[in-house]
């Protein structure tokens, strides 16, 4: 027998191709060890209820893993953001792990490696900065790397 058929009969797949707001109402109804599959278009909601997603574009298979295994593939970096209150941006090129900065007005943002690093070396601008943030890339935008 093939894998594929022993698997559907050893867990019950509940079929969902709607949008996922429903999802929450599924799993009321499925046990411990089911599986729902579900096909969306909206990549925060599967990164939020998927323990695992297979990313597809134009019939061929992306990636197959855990949201954080598709971004550390995509080759995705975290993101520092801070609002500027004086000073020039771009002092803020040389931290450990950046990438990548982008300016908007006031508001900087950083690409890193290590975002915990790039973080750290701001300190001693702190009078310097506001709003400080770290944010984790997006499922879409490992998508969009992929393509």
């Amino acid at each position: 027998m093939p894998a594929s058929a022993i698997a559907v009969e050893l867990v019950e797949i509940a079929k969902h191709f709607e949008p996922v707001t429903a999802v929450d109402k599924i799993s009321l109804k499925v046990g411990v060890g089911d599986t729902v599959l579900f096909s969306t278009h909206y990549l925060e909601e599967a990164h939020e209820h998927a323990d695992r997603v297979v990313l597809v574009a134009s019939g061929r298979v992306l990636a197959d893993g855990t949201p954080a295994e598709i971004k550390v593939a995509a080759g995705t970096r975290r993101t520092v953001r801070f609002r500027l209150l004086r000073g020039e941006p771009e002092k803020f090129r040389l931290p450990p792990g950046v990438t990548a900065m982008q300016v908007d007005g006031n508001w900087v943002t950083l690409r890193s490696t290590d975002a915990d690093a790039t973080l750290w070396s701001l300190y001693g601008a702190r009078d310097a900065i506001a709003d400080v943030t770290v944010a984790d890339a997006s499922l879409q935008e490992a998508f969009f790397r992929l393509v």
